[in-house]
């Protein structure tokens, strides 16, 4: 009587390849797993764009765990994996960059009419409403310089505001200014919302009798957040190589 016990040893899982005899081991590609990972991860880019960089770093791994398949000859398996995380990561990417230029054109055109409500203001000579809409105008006053005259110390910032080359040179024209919007030059979209865009204007009378002859003014503007009051944009300073003594006011 045979008493003898086989024992069967447990095998590495194995592909088989055509026929018991032609057994092929792969293994997994571990950055097509990581870059799953980051596939998966990838419409948090949504919240911020600065979490675009999940996304970017899933499509590199991704396209890294292609190569690498692709090199192995069959050695290594994943090629389905870095295909999906690759289709994910190009999605979300997209989607965000679509969302951000659509976002940043939308806050363009909203700084784009508090700059001409702005310009029309001036141009009626209603300083101290053009002024309301200045970041200056909710700023806390400065402590006086003791080092200052007595007259720039009393000066209080609407009067200051008044004497901005800029704002003189809406004033004198006297309603007869015509203002264009040209372009954006900058967009910083800030924290927390409170982004700021710098544009470009063209101003003038464009007559050679006006005494407001064509110049170009830049306007920036930030966009401000108060509590729950709903968000606004104020004119943050001007810059202009046209008007005489127009450096950032």
């Amino acid at each position: 009587m045979n008493t003898s016990r086989h024992t069967t040893v447990p095998r590495p899982a194995a592909t088989v390849v055509g026929g018991e005899d032609d057994i092929v081991y792969r293994t997994v590609s571990v950055p097509a797993v990581l870059s799953l990972l980051l596939g998966l991860a990838s419409p948090l880019s949504f919240i911020a764009p600065l979490l675009l960089v999940i996304p970017l770093a899933g499509a590199v791994l991704a396209l890294l765990a292609l190569r690498r398949i692709a090199e192995s000859d069959g050695a290594m398996i994943g090629r389905g994996a870095a295909l999906v995380t690759l289709a994910l990561c190009v999605a979300s990417s997209s989607a965000t960059f679509s969302r951000s230029v659509v976002e940043e054109r939308l806050l363009s055109r909203q700084a784009r009419q508090v700059a001409l409500e702005w310009f029309e203001l001036l141009q009626r000579g209603d300083v101290e409403r053009a002024f309301a809409l200045t970041l200056d105008s909710i700023r806390p006053s400065a402590p006086p310089d003791p080092t200052s005259s007595v007259a720039e110390a009393e000066q209080n910032p609407l009067e200051r505001f008044r004497g901005h080359s800029v704002v003189r040179y809406m004033v004198i024209g006297n309603g007869a200014i015509e203002v264009r919007y040209e372009r954006d030059l900058g967009f910083d979209p800030g924290l927390r919302g409170q982004c700021r865009i710098e544009q470009q204007y063209r101003v003038g009378a464009f007559q050679p009798t006006s005494p407001a002859p064509p110049a170009t003014i830049r306007v920036t503007l930030q966009r401000i957040l108060s509590g729950d009051a709903p968000p606004r944009w104020l004119v943050a300073g001007t810059l202009s190589d046209d008007v005489p003594n127009a450096g950032a006011d």
